[in-house]
């Protein structure tokens, strides 16, 4: 009985120490492991025992020195390429900037070589207007990339104030309407009466998209009419501003609602050879809408061909 009970006690303390010791690689394994996510730094693993134990916390020490000198270089190249995309940006907005003077004055000369004041025949004042024409379309497309790398480098400045909505709808409407009635488009502003009158937003950059958005429905509707509509959205707590654009025109496929915000995409290739354009314009109409505190999205209505584009900006931004 007391060789047995002396067993029993010896059995007893191998277990316990066993148990401390196993606790202890636990606990050292954990706040190794936490420390080397969180800090990013090498955690030496110095673990005494048996020989299995020790090859172990070798391995576990060289592999959170690896992963320390991984993730440094990570964050230099992180740096390196912020520091490049920066320079880029603001290498395309100055430039930019710098070929509008010139251009600027190719299209005021252009126009005046086409006017009926010179002394041109037919074909050189054709030639003018082409040249003109070509000047204007370069033009759209430096604005374009002078408002996309603004963006990018987080230089273009918001100018917020209450705007009335209705008026900045009816301006958008005055400014369209003898596009569209020379395409023979019918073009409707609606406003739902429940929709806010006012809107803490900057004007200038909420023009913009609608005006993107009005420019886009009628390019691409050959027939039919063209919807600008103020809503109030009652899902959303914050009370927000919704404006869609819903037209008659060709439409987007769903597997392309996506593509088309991204920079120089269209739906396909032969829309930019048909339409014109450089697949700039939604891109920057996201960003100038995030700016804003609002959110873009496309959706299809009852119609497969009518594409309803809808702009939600909170009341307050």
């Amino acid at each position: 009985a007391g060789i047995l009970f002396a067993m029993v006690v010896l059995v007893f303390f191998v277990a316990h120490r066993f148990a401390n010791r196993a606790e202890k690689i636990q606990a050292s394994l954990t706040d190794g492991v936490a420390r080397m996510l969180e800090e990013d730094k090498p955690v030496k693993f110095d673990w005494t025992g048996p020989r299995e134990v020790r090859e172990l916390g070798d391995k576990l020490t060289t592999l959170s020195e690896t992963h320390a000198r991984n993730r440094g270089d990570l964050r230099e190249y992180a740096a390196e390429l912020e520091r490049t995309n920066r320079y880029k940006s603001e290498f395309l907005a100055n430039v930019s900037h710098e070929l509008r003077t010139p251009l600027n004055s190719i299209l005021l000369l252009s126009k005046l070589l086409a006017s009926e004041e010179q002394a041109l025949d037919d074909k050189h004042k054709q030639q003018a207007q082409v040249i003109n024409k070509a000047g204007q379309d370069l033009l759209l497309l430096i604005n374009d990339i002078l408002d996309l790398s603004k963006i990018e480098a987080g230089r273009l400045d918001l100018h917020l104030r209450e705007v009335t909505i209705a008026d900045l709808l009816d301006d958008i409407h005055d400014l369209f309407k003898p596009i569209a009635d020379e395409k023979g488009l019918v073009l409707l502003v609606e406003s739902q009466p429940s929709a806010p009158e006012t809107l803490l937003t900057d004007a200038d950059k909420l023009a913009q998209i609608l005006k993107n958005f009005m420019a886009n429905a009628i390019k691409f509707t050959a027939q039919g009419q063209i919807t600008l509509r103020l809503e109030h959205d009652a899902s959303d707590s914050r009370t927000p501003v919704r404006i869609s654009v819903t037209d008659t025109g060709i439409g987007i496929p769903e597997d392309k609602h996506e593509l088309i915000f991204e920079a120089f995409q269209q739906a396909d290739g032969s829309t930019s050879r048909r339409y014109g354009g450089t697949g700039l314009g939604l891109s920057i109409c996201r960003n100038l809408a995030d700016l804003l505190g609002g959110h873009l999205s496309l959706i299809h209505i009852s119609e497969p061909t009518r594409l309803k584009t809808r702009s939600r900006m909170p009341s307050s931004a």
